[in-house]
């Protein structure tokens, strides 16, 4: 592969039907196969999470979801051509480029998880996890901070992402100063860092509780 930037570099596996690897960098990602090379600028940053997304419903595209160490949350889409007859041996798609919508802000996430409909686990080392719905549009942002509970459904759908310029990004970040595609549903207390732990036997005669009721002692 390419050289993409000089520190802060990760890859992840790029999935069918491209196949390929995706390099993660601070300023740019690269996508590699054994044909072709495609990178896009990125807002410069460290790159920390990423997680596979279904691909886009309307044209099959895959898409990744990927978190920054600002909290930022980006949907990275690979843009496939349609499959022709000299393309049909190798699988019948070609990347023809990246495209890079930033989606909004959560905490800073560790590790990400989509369980579906939308919905996606935010693993916090430095903060607290949280369970976030992805929108389809856009929603102010007073919307999304001010309800922690019963928030609206939506899915993880492409939103209209056509241009992979800087410019564009610089537009997106705009527009979230006012919107954003994400609401948090739930936060989970960060009760790091433990540091170690001690079991307890629960069974009777124990009475470490002094209540009868089961119980663990963690000790940090």
């Amino acid at each position: 592969a390419p050289p993409s930037t000089p520190t802060g570099s990760s890859t992840a596996p790029a999935s069918q039907p491209s196949g390929g690897v995706i390099v993660v960098g601070q300023r740019q990602f690269t996508y590699c196969s054994f044909t072709t090379t495609k990178v896009i600028p990125v807002p410069q940053a460290l790159y920390l999470s990423n997680t596979d997304l279904p691909p886009d419903p309307n044209n099959g595209m895959p898409r990744y979801l990927m978190g920054d160490e600002f909290g930022n949350l980006h949907l990275l889409t690979l843009l496939l051509t349609a499959p022709t007859a000299s393309t049909a041996s190798s699988g019948g798609k070609v990347v023809l480029g990246l495209s890079l919508e930033t989606l909004g802000s959560c905490n800073l996430s560790r590790d990400l998880c989509y369980l579906g409909q939308g919905l996606v686990y935010v693993a916090s080392h430095l903060g607290d996890s949280q369970l976030i719905q992805i929108h389809d549009e856009p929603i102010p942002v007073d919307g999304a901070a001010s309800s922690a509970s019963g928030r609206g459904e939506g899915n993880a759908n492409d939103s209209g992402m056509n241009n992979s310029s800087t410019e564009s990004m610089d537009a997106d970040m705009d527009m979230l100063a006012d919107t954003t595609y994400i609401q948090v549903l739930e936060e989970y207390t960060n009760l790091g860092p433990i540091l170690d732990f001690d079991l307890i036997p629960t069974a009777p005669p124990s009475s470490t509780a002094g209540n009868g009721e089961a119980s663990a002692v963690v000790e940090g």
